[in-house]
């Protein structure tokens, strides 16, 4: 995975990030359900993980989300 400029561990922690964005804005999936969904064994891994690589927490980003999903927080 280096020819791509990260590690095997990057490139997959990216990939799921990426998953966890689209299934908070197009899916009413809970942040934990979501967090299990896309391979973290816990949901505040999950979170530090997300808020660190998106600048936002997990919920922040799925109430700034411009997809309006009805019954959504």
């Amino acid at each position: 995975m280096r020819h791509v400029g990260t590690t095997p561990y990057n490139y997959l922690l990216q990939r799921r990030i990426t998953k966890s964005k689209e299934l908070l804005s197009e899916t009413v999936m809970s942040v934990s359900d979501i967090s299990r969904a896309v391979g973290f064994s816990s949901e505040s891994n999950f979170s530090y993980r997300f808020s660190a690589m998106v600048g936002q927490s997990p919920r922040e980003y799925r109430l700034a989300s411009p997809l309006t999903i009805e019954g959504r927080d």
